[in-house]
């Protein structure tokens, strides 16, 4: 196992026992960021790749710097870890069923797959990672002496974007892994030192976006709606203005006057009367209510919060964030006026058109990086016991029922043959001798069988 000791400048550093050089490989604990022009690329004319920076920020500014972005992602990390991640493999049959004995090494794996972190939080996390940068590299370290061999327990981290540099070379068609695509990968940590991390081992995460120019890693969710981000940031920075100023919200000027016309204040009198004001303001110890003997007239000279319409952009604007990310609007803050029908509609659509695929994208490639092959056992999340989507397994049953009672109505009237019924049940297996007989052609024993085969069938959905 790997420990974990922190050095005066709050940086990790790794001692490791497994004879792999790692030992300059750390990350801040508390940093902004750092612009390694890794935010998200395009292909140039000559088909190089190329990172954007520039003004934009990155996706780990962006998530510190957005408040709404930041409650998307752990709002979906909540409702993504409803799912149940279990063990499963096909039997001889082809079906799937869950592995409850005999998987102990993958729960181990799985439970000790870095020091720092147990497998809900890497999952987590590299989903999170993933949807903000559109891609994640994880390095596996593995023991002395079994790099290379496949399904090797070892070590998983998440090399975070803000601090990876990843050269990208021209190689496209006919690459069979996309570290075909990589010429190096480097590790920056500390902002200075650059570590070279082998190709072989690292795994790449994608997204399930896409990128119009460049097929080779998808682009970043945010990438499209930085102004968006960008509009909340500023709105929330602005919200924080008017509150903390609250000053200068206008000019008052002399209106007392004389037999020769208006008196101008002289300085004495408008440094007390701007004393005298300065009491007045939104603060605790400040007063409400202005009163003076001063005759004054006001002048407004700024727009207030509502004429800004502040409000109303954020909520325009978060709206757009949330169809980015895949996430209802109506679930972020939980508004009263929605119905609680309402809700649980915006929540199964949730875990429908967005959680369960991206699941079955994020399984096939964790499975991938354990070096998990087909016809073994392998991770998936399962979403059938959430109480949102009952509904619909009700309705499904209630369906197949109906199906099955027709086809049984339709097989006892001889409108269909027995082997007709078992299409039309989704039934591969039957009686055999049976296919092409109608109803009338069968003798009592034959019908005996059918009868208690139907009691079945009606019950639990078997076959006839």
């Amino acid at each position: 196992m790997f420990e974990l000791s922190l050095r005066v400048d709050g940086l990790p550093k790794i001692r490791n026992p497994f004879k792999k050089d790692v030992s300059k490989i750390g990350l801040p604990m508390d940093k902004q960021g750092i612009d390694l022009e890794n935010f998200t690329f395009t292909t140039t004319t000559n088909g190089v790749v190329q990172f954007f920076s520039g003004k934009d920020k990155t996706g780990t500014e962006y998530f510190k710097t957005c408040p709404p972005l930041g409650l998307i992602m752990f709002r979906k990390s909540v409702a993504y870890a409803q799912g149940k991640f279990s063990v499963y493999k096909k039997n001889a049959k082809g079906e799937e069923e869950e592995v409850e004995n005999g998987a102990a090494n993958l729960w181990k794996q799985y439970h000790e797959i870095n020091p720092l972190q147990t497998g809900d939080q890497f999952r987590s996390a590299l989903k999170g990672i993933v949807e903000v940068y559109g891609y994640c590299c994880v390095l596996k370290v593995v023991p002395d002496g079994f790099e290379g061999v496949r399904n090797a327990r070892g070590q998983y981290w998440i090399l975070p974007p803000d601090f990876t540099t990843v050269s990208w070379n021209k190689k496209y068609l006919g690459v069979g892994d996309i570290t075909e695509c990589i010429d190096k990968i480097e590790f920056c940590g500390d902002g200075n030192t650059k570590v070279p991390i082998p190709l072989d081992d690292v795994y790449v995460y994608t997204d399930l976006t896409f990128s119009v120019g460049s097929q080779v890693i998808p682009q970043s969710r945010l990438f499209g709606i930085r102004d968006v981000l960008n509009n909340i940031i500023v709105n929330y920075e602005s919200k924080g203005v008017l509150l903390a100023n609250r000053g200068a919200q206008g000019i008052f000027t002399d209106a007392s006057k004389d037999g020769t016309g208006t008196t101008p204040l002289g300085s004495k009198g408008i440094l007390e009367l701007q004393n005298q004001l300065g009491r007045y303001g939104l603060s605790k110890n400040q007063y409400k209510y202005i009163i003076t003997n001063a005759q004054l007239r006001f002048e407004k000279i700024t727009d207030s919060p509502k004429d800004l319409m502040l409000s109303e952009f954020l909520k325009e604007d978060i709206e757009m964030l949330c169809i980015a990310m895949g996430y209802k609007y109506a679930l972020l803050f939980d508004s009263d006026s929605s119905t609680f029908n309402n809700q649980n509609q915006y929540r199964k659509s949730l875990y429908t058109d967005v959680l369960i695929p991206e699941s079955l994208n994020f399984d096939r490639q964790f499975n991938e990086m354990l070096g998990l092959k087909a016809g073994e056992m392998y991770w998936k999340t399962e979403w059938d016991h959430l109480l949102v989507l009952m509904d619909d397994r009700k309705q499904e049953a209630d369906i197949k029922k109906v199906e099955v009672e027709n086809a049984l109505s339709m097989f006892k009237n001889c409108a269909i043959s027995y082997g007709r019924m078992l299409a039309m049940l989704g039934e591969k297996e039957g009686v055999k001798g049976w296919e092409n007989k109608f109803w009338i052609e069968l003798d009592e024993t034959e019908r005996a069988i059918f009868e208690g085969q139907k009691a079945v069938n009606q019950n639990q959905g078997g076959k006839a």
